[in-house]
């Protein structure tokens, strides 16, 4: 049996590689980052847009209600302004859907 020596029981040396930090894909991490960068900033766009729109739909929800109110109301006064002028009798509103002439 033969007997190894010393310096065959080492391992053998490891093979230079190209590792992703390495002075060769500065360009390449450069490239990822202002990619990730430039999608951080529209993704973060996208979503305030997409906010300020959801809050334009309510606010506009909110005047059609609004404006629905005004009509009902209006029309109410109108109704109440025929009937009061066509008698030139005294009424009494009691709620919005009832009026009541008054006696004198």
């Amino acid at each position: 049996m033969g007997v190894k020596s010393a310096d065959d029981s080492k391992p053998p040396a490891p093979k230079e590689m190209d590792l992703p930090g390495s002075s060769n894909n500065f360009a390449y991490d450069d490239a990822i980052k202002e990619a990730s960068e430039t999608l951080a900033c529209r993704l973060a766009d996208a979503e305030n847009k997409s906010f300020l729109a959801t809050a334009a739909v309510m606010e506009t929800e909110r005047y059609a209600k609004f404006r629905e109110e005004n009509d009902a109301m209006l029309k109410i006064a109108e109704e109440i302004y025929a009937k009061c002028t066509a008698d030139k009798q005294p009424y009494l509103l009691v709620n919005k859907f009832s009026i009541h002439k008054l006696c004198k």
